[in-house]
């Protein structure tokens, strides 16, 4: 798994994929991923801030930018965890095994 830092920026699949970084007052740092899509608009991004990955982003593109899971009363942002169980298709062969 390839973690998230602030600076970096990639294409995939004609999207481009910018990353920053927020720092909360008790120095707590949360990775914030910006998503542009290929006709240029911004995509939704429910991804976790923390722990935030290459592979979690491309799959959540792969995936068509689904709408944060709920769990009982309780809605969560996308880990690569719950995103790779909820789409095993789209998990790369490299990545499932």
């Amino acid at each position: 798994m390839t973690y998230l830092n602030a600076g970096m920026s990639w294409e995939f699949n004609g999207h481009t994929i910018t990353v920053d970084e927020d720092y909360e007052p008790e120095e707590n740092c949360k990775i914030m991923v910006d998503i542009i899509r290929p006709d240029g608009t911004r995509a939704p991004g429910d991804l976790t801030p923390y722990g935030t990955t290459k592979e979690l982003v491309e799959l959540y593109i792969l995936a068509g930018f689904p709408p944060r899971p709920w769990f009982g009363n309780c809605s969560l942002p996308w880990s690569y965890d719950i995103l790779s169980k909820a789409y095993p298709t789209l998990v790369p062969k490299e990545v499932a095994q």
